[in-house]
């Protein structure tokens, strides 16, 4: 699965140097310290009422995890954390909300089980919210959930590729279910957008419509494992750089920074640990299989290669941990003459492997993302960014 790039004696390697080689690695992982599993997500349902374009799922069926993997996940996530004293819960999907009684009862096992084992625990879920309702949020509210709602924009975008398993429109479920989270959260809640190719030249209108309605925490991704046309990435970032013009007048008018609807926003760029899936992090999937995280499900082949265990035996594969641990410090070739790198973590490689065939292998989007996110620096005037021009002129190449 992984790819090692080395040199042996200033030659490619040769058959003759495998064994080196291997010998060398095992070694390598054997002196390598695994931190501690405090992160979890948990796959509530497989399965969605919404049946999105560019969903990395895919249409899958309707599958609960049954209670019994629900609290053994909650009693692994306790044990492989040892003494660390803060877990983390995502309570995810599908669409989490379709086990309404699974989640109602996870959230009352692994409260009262932190508790009971002197730990403090943060809880979160995303949702598409047509299922939303007020017994729901309330009780989100009541039990402190953090909350991520999925929007792409105006009806005229986010119904393009956000429709029902039916084929009809998902808008006006969601708007619904957005004014019931203000109701109880007020703006303390997320919206993530995500925005598709042909989408780009309506980014800035796209993230207005949300505040215009009162949204405050914006997350802003591109679409991953579509392809992007230069035009289109010529759009995206154009309207980035507009909606971050934008948000600096109005900081300037005293508005709270949080509002920014870029990661790339400048903020504490450097010292980014990257990816942690399979090391600190772990996906339980509603079978009970665990995997590095959830966008591990998101290939037949990663799921093989990369299955850690199950919740019920409790044992995980420390190599493939120590292995994940090991990549997540490496780069792909591209990276090694890259005048991005000291800002970069190295992408998802869930996603790399998904684009590249490789773990490491830079997927192009995350590079170009990283590109804007030094255009930020530099716009800002961070004396640490790269200051030649050419290099700031939309990442590389998108054909």
């Amino acid at each position: 699965m992984s790819l090692i790039y080395e040199e042996v004696g200033g030659h490619p390697i040769t058959p003759k140097d495998v064994d080196v080689i291997i010998d060398r690695i095992e070694k390598e992982l054997e002196a390598v310290p695994l931190p501690n599993i405090n992160s979890m997500e948990i796959f509530l349902a497989d399965g969605c009422n919404l049946n999105c374009s560019y969903c990395f799922e895919g249409l899958k069926p309707k599958r609960f995890i049954p209670q019994k993997l629900a609290e053994s996940a909650i009693d692994r996530l306790i044990e492989w954390s040892k003494d660390d004293p803060k877990i983390s819960v995502f309570l995810f999907g599908g669409e989490p909300f379709l086990n309404w009684r699974g989640f109602k009862s996870i959230v009352s096992y692994a409260k009262n089980r932190a508790e009971a084992c002197g730990k403090e625990i943060f809880l979160s879920t995303t949702t598409n919210g047509t299922l939303l309702n007020e017994e729901r949020v309330r009780f989100l509210k009541t039990h402190k959930i953090s909350l991520m709602l999925s929007i792409d924009g105006p009806p005229y975008i986010h119904d393009r590729y956000r429709r029902t398993v039916m084929g009809a429109p998902s808008s006006h479920l969601v708007e619904r279910g957005l004014r019931l989270v203000q109701d109880y959260y007020g703006a303390e809640f997320t919206v993530r957008m995500t925005v598709m190719p042909d989408a780009a030249p309506w980014l800035f209108e796209s993230v207005l419509f949300l505040w215009d309605k009162g949204v405050r925490q914006i997350v802003v991704r591109p679409a991953f494992g579509v392809r992007w046309t230069g035009r289109a990435w010529r759009a995206y970032w154009e309207k980035a750089h507009e909606l971050a013009q934008y948000f600096e007048t109005l900081f300037s008018k005293g508005e709270t920074k949080a509002a920014v609807p870029f990661p790339e926003y400048p903020s504490e760029v450097h010292g980014f640990k990257g990816c942690m899936a399979g090391t600190t992090n772990v996906a339980v999937t509603a079978q009970g299989r665990v995997l590095p995280c959830s966008w591990f499900t998101s290939s037949t082949e990663l799921k093989q290669n990369y299955t850690l265990g199950h919740v019920l035996e409790g044992k995980l594969n420390e190599f493939r941990r120590k292995e994940l641990l090991l990549l997540n410090r490496q780069r792909g070739l591209p990276c090694s003459k890259c005048a991005f790198a000291q800002y970069c973590s190295g992408g998802c490689m869930a996603e790399n492997f998904r684009t590249t065939g490789s773990l490491v292998e830079p997927d192009p989007i995350g590079c170009r993302l990283t590109a804007l996110s030094v255009s930020f620096l530099r716009r800002f005037s961070f004396s640490s960014c790269p200051q030649d021009a050419s290099l700031l002129e939309g990442g590389l190449p998108c054909d």
